[in-house]
């Protein structure tokens, strides 16, 4: 569940309730609330600033999808990625088939130049 994961992702940054909710710009109630379960985010774009703040997917936050994360973990070691690069891949992995198949584009045309 999401408020088991964020919890779980917080303890594993050592941040306290106040620095995590300080470094999301939201108020110390509303991550508590998060954290007991009794409210989620609400847009999207509260989603994507959590995920992107701990290098996991939205999906990894929403659903149980904790290889996302670990995935995640195991790329940015074994090939020394930046955490940029990491957040780059997050984006890619909430973006739409079809989003990703014109991103896909994209590259390809860049890569040709």
């Amino acid at each position: 569940m999401f408020k088991d994961k964020l919890k779980e992702l917080r303890k594993s940054k050592g941040l306290t309730q106040k620095q995590l909710a300080e470094q999301l710009n939201i108020t110390t109630g509303a991550l508590a609330n998060y954290e007991c379960g009794s409210r989620q985010p609400r847009t999207r774009d509260d989603w994507v600033s959590i995920a992107n703040y701990f290098n996991v997917s939205v999906d990894y936050l929403m659903d149980n999808q904790k290889q996302d994360y670990r995935l995640l973990e195991l790329l940015q070691e074994s090939y020394n990625l930046s955490d940029n690069t990491i957040q780059m891949i997050n984006n890619l992995i909430t973006l739409s088939p079809c989003q990703q198949a014109t991103l896909s584009d994209i590259i390809n045309h860049l890569a040709k130049r």
